[in-house]
């Protein structure tokens, strides 16, 4: 059984929630401050807490800040003020997504059947160390570092939280494997997951892979192609060597992450997309900005989150 930890000064929105989940047969906590909540989460480890940002004395950003993502569960924000910075800065303490007031009972639903199948799959994964951990001690061929047992027990939640990421990692170290199993445990899952080395790209015809183009945008355009972003939409983009991609071409893919629509070559017309964006680098990105090789406003919006693959 889920257990549910609602904090909320007011009573009346978590008597709504309680009522909400009435039918999920959860086991339902509250806290009236950050204080009490503080205290349930160590003491009683819910699997996914309702944090409300504006409580009086401790606040949800406080209750956030001592946690110090060392808390496992789930923690979903809760706010009457959808401003996306707000959100962003949740995400970056530890929260896994943000609800605003009042609440739209679907999706507070719909997110506790996604901690459900979050829990089920950490549990399965928790049993899958655990068999390598046997194996290892009995000397079998099978072991996993203690670094690569770290990254894997941050991919539930980096999975769940619905941000672009930025995987770090020397050649070789395996950073798609890691994107594709991202989008697995991602609520994206079921749709597509498109990779793209965008060191490969031929630079005369990047934008068209990248966004598609139009009939006769160009010489040999004899038909219609959607790009990549297009090919990924509902799903995952993975953008692999991200820090190769040249300049001119990484203002018009930063438009497309603050824009979330496309323009095909050729094009008159934008078209909306759904797309997460997974990116990879064998690079210091830092040096790079610092460089004048890539810019630094693409490099915060591609790292909502960042993870680093260690060296083999």
């Amino acid at each position: 059984m889920l257990t549910v930890l609602i904090a909320d000064d007011e009573a009346a929105a978590r008597y709504g929630v309680k009522k909400a989940l009435a039918r999920q047969q959860c086991r339902i906590l509250e806290a009236a401050d950050g204080t009490q909540a503080l205290q349930l989460i160590q003491n009683e480890q819910p699997d996914l807490v309702l944090l409300d940002i504006h409580m009086p004395g401790q606040d949800g950003l406080s209750v956030l800040r001592a946690l110090d993502n060392q808390f496992r569960g789930e923690i979903v924000m809760v706010t009457a003020d959808d401003s996306l910075d707000s959100a962003i800065e949740c995400m970056r303490l530890g929260a896994s997504d943000y609800l605003t007031k009042p609440y739209e009972i679907e999706k507070l639903r719909a997110l506790v059947r996604r901690s459900e199948q979050r829990v089920q799959t950490e549990r399965e994964l928790t049993d899958l160390r655990q068999q390598l951990d046997r194996q290892t001690a009995f000397g079998a061929l099978i072991g996993v570092s203690r670094p690569m047992r770290e990254l894997f027990a941050k991919l539930p939640k980096a999975a769940a939280a619905p941000l672009d990421i930025l995987i770090r990692g020397e050649t070789g170290t395996g950073k798609e494997l890691v994107a594709r199993e991202l989008h697995r445990l991602s609520p994206r899952c079921d749709g597509p997951f498109i990779a793209l080395n965008t060191a490969a790209v031929n630079e005369s015809l990047a934008e068209s892979q990248l966004f598609g183009h139009v009939k006769g945008a160009f010489t040999g355009a004899a038909s219609a192609q959607s790009g990549v972003f297009q090919q990924a939409d509902g799903g995952t983009l993975f953008l692999d060597e991200i820090g190769d991609m040249p300049l001119a071409l990484q203002a018009k893919v930063l438009r497309v992450l603050q824009e979330r629509e496309v323009q095909p070559v050729g094009a008159s017309r934008s078209i909306k997309i759904d797309v997460r964006v997974i990116s990879a680098t064998h690079q210091d990105l830092t040096d790079a900005i610092a460089q004048s090789a890539f810019r630094d406003d693409l490099y915060y919006r591609l790292r909502g989150l960042e993870l680093t693959v260690p060296p083999l």
